[in-house]
């Protein structure tokens, strides 16, 4: 099945059959904000924008009890991985005693359902996770590599084939790892060189040999490596992407993409004419996406399916949506987020403090928005101030950038800041703006919006308070928000004194059209009452996002479909 994320409130389903995708939709309703996915064998995870993880068997959703935020989930075949905002590594799975793909001595059953934190992992400070077939790697601060899980292929690159229980050094100055659902992955270093390790049976490793590698060797690249864009492992095969659009595959036929098997990556002919501009892939299958909005399939997606899949497929639908993230499942499952969340988007655009929205504070030197502080910290501005008022300029500009962006780029600077506010849990963007749709308290500005069907006897009268009385009704607002958010807003400020706390509204739409226009800004969905009339509801928020000049009217033309 396949997944449209829409936003991040709502995914669309699209049902597939056994060789190929048809383009019959179905509504399927996510309850929390999700970010990411990662899904093994049986069974999917989804990380929600307030760093809560939930499990799905594709029909309902549990969360899971991990006590911390979580800010990265990855999966294997059979386990998971989930790096927390303190470094903190969890494990999960099934089949645990088979693979010792958990991180420590586990002895108790095969399957451990329940996150646990690895403990080697405590004092490590960790900043990414990957996971292969059955084993995983980690990568701290300052570039160290550590693996544990299974290694009968030499997928962890240590020199041996002896599995690993417990996380083990195994690599330095490492810059990525690539993995997947597979027993080999590829290392990119921080001088930019790039090896490969662990099975190679298919030539999948592009060294150009089949031999098994226990021990990272030169990969053979087609391009130069500021060109990958991309790199795919797959179970006997692997995928390159590259800037300019060309898709490579090596290893075995038709995972790779052609007709023959290689030992080298060697370009998807049925592709050579298209800008591919993304690519996943499976666990015996690939998938590509071009730059007209539509899929390729290739490969064996299960082992009925061999003749299935022989010729690159193309999709019966087209996407007409920006794609950020594309990922396979391991057998018959395609993600698919569309773009990112529009509220992130522009929020993060207010850090540039430009001449539409300038900052209104500063704490040693570094620019920003008292509101987005506050509402961010749950701390007025005084104790910010004062709390930060030792923190070095460094520090302070990685603690606003993930105000501004909730990405954390210096886990060390950000955790110290977090230590000096002494901050509890913390929510992602979509979570605090729509908390601060409901304080009233807070609201700076106004809009008066004019009832369409009261009759208007003070069409020729501009003086404000004849305005109210003669049927204005008013709809707080934060004044920044609007400013992210709307062209139209942002162009009118410029030109409004600062003593002014009110606006007009010419739009002509009504005042419950506006309202849910308004949530919307704030929380990025819509949600619709008995009493609505939708038809009437989506014409008018089409045309006020119009008039309004909303930055990503795509995003709320995806939500407003979903309604019909």
């Amino acid at each position: 099945m396949t997944y449209f994320f829409v936003g991040e409130k709502k995914k669309i389903l699209i049902e597939t059959n056994q060789n190929f995708v048809t383009d019959k939709k179905y509504p399927l309703i996510a309850t929390f904000p999700i970010t990411q996915i990662a899904t093994t064998k049986s069974h999917s995870i989804f990380l929600g924008a307030d760093g809560s993880v939930y499990k799905s068997n594709g029909e309902s959703y549990e969360k899971l009890e991990i006590e911390e935020q979580i800010t990265d989930i990855q999966s294997g075949t059979f386990h998971f991985l989930a790096l927390s905002i303190t470094g903190n590594v969890y494990s999960w799975g099934i089949r645990c005693l088979t693979y010792d793909h958990l991180g420590y001595n586990y002895k108790e059953k095969d399957d451990q359902l329940k996150p646990r934190i690895i403990p080697f992992f405590k004092d490590k400070q960790i900043v990414k996770i990957r996971c292969g077939n059955y084993h995983s790697f980690a990568i701290d601060k300052d570039k160290n590599a550590y693996a544990f899980g299974y290694n009968s292929n030499g997928e962890l690159g240590d020199q041996t084939y002896k599995m690993k229980a417990i996380p083990a050094l195994v690599h330095k100055n490492v810059e990525e790892l690539y993995t997947g659902y597979s027993n080999h992955n590829f290392l990119r270093t921080s001088n930019e060189e790039l090896f490969a390790f662990g099975f190679n049976y298919f030539g999948m490793l592009c060294d150009g040999s089949t031999s098994n590698q226990n021990s990272p060797k030169k990969v053979i690249l087609p391009c130069k490596l500021e060109e990958v864009k991309k790199l795919l492992p797959g179970y006997f095969h692997s995928i390159m992407l590259t800037t300019t659009g060309k898709l490579h595959g090596s290893g075995t036929s038709p995972e790779c993409g052609n007709q023959a098997n290689s030992k080298e990556f060697a370009p998807v002919l049925a592709l050579k004419d298209k800008n591919i501009v993304n690519a996943a892939v499976g666990f015996q299958y690939s998938i590509a996406l071009d730059s007209d909005g539509y899929l390729y399939y290739f490969g064996a997606r299960s082992s009925t399916d061999w003749e299935k899949m022989l010729n690159v497929q193309k999709s019966a639908f087209r996407v007409e949506e920006e794609i950020s993230q594309l990922m396979c499942g391991y057998v018959f499952q395609i993600f698919l987020k569309v773009g990112g969340n529009s509220l992130e988007k522009d929020i993060s655009s207010l850090q540039s403090g430009g001449e539409g929205y300038p900052f209104d504070t500063s704490i040693n030197g570094v620019g920003a928005h008292k509101l987005l502080l506050e509402l961010r910290t749950k701390k007025p501005l005084n104790e910010i101030a004062n709390s930060l008022q030792d923190c070095t300029k460094n520090d302070i500009e990685v603690f606003f950038s993930w105000v501004y962006t909730n990405i954390i780029y210096d886990r060390n600077a950000f955790e110290h800041i977090s230590k000096k506010l002494q901050l509890g849990t913390l929510n992602g963007l979509s979570t605090d703006f729509a908390q601060l749709y409901d304080d009233e308290d807070s609201k700076d500005f106004k809009i008066l919006v004019k009832d369409p069907d009261e009759d208007d006897e003070n069409d020729d009268d501009d003086d404000e308070d004849e305005e109210e009385e003669g049927g204005f009704e008013e709809i707080p607002v934060h004044k920044l928000l609007l400013q992210a958010r709307s062209g139209l807003f942002r162009e009118m400020f410029k030109n409004i004194t600062n003593k002014s706390n009110k606006v007009t509204d010419y739009s002509g739409k009504s005042i419950e059209s506006l309202e849910l226009f308004i949530k919307y800004l704030y929380t990025g969905d819509i949600q619709l009452t008995a009493d609505d009339d939708p038809e009437l509801i989506i014409e008018e928020l089409e045309d006020a996002a119009e008039y309004y000049q909303l930055t990503d009217q795509n995003q709320l033309q995806i939500l407003l479909n979903s309604l019909k």
